[in-house]
């Protein structure tokens, strides 16, 4: 096994956890702000698919599929690779829409460096 495979091995376990974790996560949940600095977890889930995509599209020489095929049909009210408390405090997911992208953001990865 080349370093390749196993980051393609590691990046589909990822992706079997976050949807373990997350498979009965409800849009209140998502979108629950807590008090303190803590993020939600909406913006936490948008910045793990976002960010592995964009870094995925680099490594690539491509553009993330959120800027392409993908704009507008991501559930993410604003797609970025980067996260900051503003940004995760304002960020909104459309449950249904974002697990279409993520499934598109696995493939892609899933489908690199074949």
């Amino acid at each position: 096994m080349d370093a390749i495979e196993l980051m393609k091995q590691d990046l589909a376990w990822a992706h079997e956890f976050l949807d373990m974790v997350t498979g009965d996560i409800t849009p209140e949940q998502l979108g629950w702000i807590p008090p303190g600095i803590a993020n939600p977890a909406g913006a936490i889930l948008a910045h793990a698919v976002c960010g592995e995509e964009s870094f995925i599209a680099i490594l690539n020489g491509s553009d993330p599929l959120f800027e392409g095929a993908w704009a507008g049909k991501t559930g993410v009210s604003e797609p970025k690779m980067g996260m900051d408390q503003e940004w995760a405090r304002r960020v909104r997911l459309d449950l249904s829409a974002f697990r279409k992208y993520t499934q598109a953001v696995y493939r892609t990865v899933d489908e690199s460096a074949d």
